[in-house]
């Protein structure tokens, strides 16, 4: 009786694991857009309030992923600085 008990917990335990992992799946594009489109939203409204200043550190900053040179150590090309 107790085997059969941990052997259907062990089963129900797998089912919501595989639930879990099913949805977040299935969301991850989902949440990939809708953040795409809320930083190019804010994105417009920062070069709409700062205008030039914003150009300059559009130009020196990614926008999703780092710039790789920085990381290994090569200087940056503009006159932005973080700090």
């Amino acid at each position: 009786m107790i085997a059969r008990i941990i052997e259907f917990s062990a089963r129900n335990t797998f089912l919501m694991l595989l639930l879990v992992v099913g949805i977040t799946l299935a969301m991850f594009p989902v949440l990939v857009v809708m953040y795409v489109k809320l930083a190019r939203t804010e994105e417009h409204d920062a070069r709409a309030a700062f205008s030039d200043a914003y150009d300059a550190y559009a130009a020196e900053v990614p926008g999703f992923f780092p710039k790789l040179g920085r990381i290994f150590g090569r200087e940056s090309t503009g006159g932005y600085r973080h700090g």
